[in-house]
């Protein structure tokens, strides 16, 4: 399992994954608890532009496939923020639905020159849910490992210090959080890998 933050503000997304990817021995049924390490430093974030970044969490079959399309083809470099989403979702659709949910995390500067966040769900077929934070506001997201209570974390050790004096603050928070959870799972390490998109 996995640990992605995005947390998006006025004008800022920032995405912050841990780096042990896992193998599975039972998918059906699934058994959590019953894993191997196949790698300590692998990234389940990208940054593709000055504009957009995106992490994964689930399936890593998917998050290989996922991240090598975006890496071969030069138009999600420069298309804008709404075309990417729209051209990640029929990606998505094109794999088998997963056995272990799968969520990917959208987030930059849009056409409209604002930040956002989306949301892409396998359990929810991949619609976007997008996020445009209000003025002085922040979407906070994450997915934890299934064997523990996220939003609680999430709550205790990122939502509960807001508001945000700058985003250093943010990107403590956030490495706190994920060397939290590593401390309590060991499907989780704490090798950090991050991205940070910034309104110009």
């Amino acid at each position: 399992m996995s640990v992605v933050l995005a947390v998006c503000g006025n004008n800022f997304f920032k995405i912050m994954s841990d780096g042990r990817l896992v193998k599975f021995e039972n998918l059906i049924p699934f058994d959590a608890e019953k894993f191997t390490v196949a790698n300590e430093t692998h990234p389940k974030v990208i940054k593709v532009a000055e504009h957009w970044a995106a992490g994964i969490a689930g399936s890593g079959d998917i998050a290989f496939s996922l991240f090598d399309e975006i890496n071969k083809r030069p138009a999600y470099k420069k298309l804008p923020l709404e075309k990417i989403l729209f051209k990640i979702k029929n990606k998505l659709k094109t794999y088998r639905t997963p056995p272990i949910k799968t969520t990917v995390f959208v987030g930059g500067v849009d056409s409209q020159n604002q930040c956002s966040l989306s949301i892409l769900r396998s359990d929810k077929e991949y619609e976007i849910e997008q996020i445009v934070p209000r003025h002085n506001e922040f979407a906070i997201k994450g997915v934890f490992p299934s064997t523990i209570d996220g939003e609680t974390i999430l709550e205790n050790r990122i939502c509960n210090h807001m508001p945000f004096r700058d985003i250093e603050h943010v990107d403590l928070l956030m490495r706190n959080c994920i060397e939290g959870v590593a401390e309590i799972n060991r499907s989780v390490n704490k090798v950090i890998f991050e991205e940070l998109i910034v309104l110009r």
